[in-house]
């Protein structure tokens, strides 16, 4: 896909939306229940949390719930994202993410899905195994993992050209061709008096059962599970244990310090966008510093707690800590009131201070410390 330009080889950042949903009027709720029923059939239920990659509107997370798994939802796409977060109550935790950078730390979840064909969607193969990586990094051992994909043989060998059909009052034109290791759907919508028509492609990367991998070694140990068919025939018996995660790149959640699902979700809608962080900061200092540091910290909490509640939307609090923004002068010295109340010195100003010298000091005011 070299020779593909930079808006079509990324066109689903743009095409997950409402007419995306009209022109697949099949994949509907009966269509998902099916799915979430086949997956926990076959893998037995997560003893923990799951993670559902490209979630959409949030049917398969409406089918999770249902069944008691406790799932977050996770797509790039604002429309199904702003879809799924107002069609359930209690609302689903969702996080807006690119799959090739996922926002959580290493072995969050007891189980990764991908239902409807969600994979294969870059411009190079290396993207795709980038985005297996994470796959396996954010899921524990012994883990499940499902990615319900297309039939590449099938699609080769039935491929529809061409088709005209009308959805929803509109006519949709769709051509279908295989390009090098891609199919490629390109659909024209229209929509009578209500102006131009408008231009949509698909681009999804044709892997065979056995070449998901490519070579990666965290990739064959992701695919290694066993295959099955929508109707649940296939050999073997669902996953099979996973080893330990691999160490994965730094995130934006470990980056701002979240660590809860429900931080990640709400750090994921504030980057998109939809919320906002109340931020102070401190610069760091031994056994925390004055008081008002703690002060500082609290009092962000209940502002963002209090504006979430006010405004609607998710607010953070975020203490920033300057760790990088000392020289050694600064922090060469610090007072210590000691057992009589007298102020004395524990660090000395000196670039070859001895520690264990300082930490006696420490140790003479505050005996208890060791």
């Amino acid at each position: 896909m070299s020779g593909v330009e930079p808006d079509r080889a990324e066109w689903f950042r743009h095409w997950f939306g409402e007419e995306y949903l009209r022109l697949y009027p099949h994949r509907d709720q009966a269509e998902a229940a099916a799915a979430v029923r086949l997956h926990l059939e076959v893998s037995g239920p997560p003893r923990g949390r799951s993670l559902d990659l490209a979630c959409g509107e949030g049917r398969h997370l409406r089918e999770f719930r249902r069944a008691g798994v406790d799932a977050v939802g996770l797509d790039l796409s604002f429309p199904l994202l702003r879809l799924a977060r107002h069609s359930e109550t209690p609302p689903f935790l969702l996080v807006r993410a690119d799959m090739r950078r996922l926002p959580f730390r290493d072995a969050a979840f007891s189980a990764v899905t991908s239902f409807f064909t969600s994979f294969g969607y870059f411009a190079a193969r290396a993207e795709d195994i980038e985005a297996v990586r994470e796959m396996r990094r954010v899921l524990r051992a012994k883990g499940r993992f499902l990615l319900d994909y297309l039939n590449a043989p099938h699609v080769r060998a039935a491929l529809v050209p061409e088709e005209a059909l009308e959805l929803d009052g509109a006519f949709v034109h769709v051509v279908r061709s295989i390009e090098g290791d891609a199919v490629v759907k390109r659909i024209r919508i229209t929509r009578g008096d209500e102006g131009p028509p408008s231009e949509h492609e698909e681009r999804v990367r044709l892997y065979a059962p056995d070449d998901f991998a490519a070579g990666d070694p965290l990739a064959v140990d992701l695919f290694r599970a066993s295959r099955r068919a929508p109707d649940g025939s296939g050999e073997g018996s669902g996953a099979s244990p996973l080893p330990p995660s691999c160490e994965g790149p730094t995130l934006p959640a470990e980056v701002f310090g979240a660590t809860s699902p429900e931080a990640v979700a709400k750090l994921g809608s504030i980057l998109a966008g939809e919320g906002a962080l109340v931020t102070t900061g401190q610069q760091p200092c031994l056994f925390l510093g004055p008081l008002f540091v703690l002060y500082k910290a609290m009092t962000a909490i209940r502002l963002a707690a209090t504006l979430e509640r006010r405004l609607g939307r998710p607010m953070l609090a975020l203490f920033w800590v300057a760790s990088d923004d000392h020289d050694w002068k600064e922090v060469g010295t610090t007072w210590l009131i000691d057992t009589s109340n007298a102020l004395r010195t524990g660090l000395r100003r000196t670039e070859n201070v001895v520690w264990e010298r300082s930490l006696d000091a420490v140790r003479q005011c505050r005996p208890a410390v060791r």
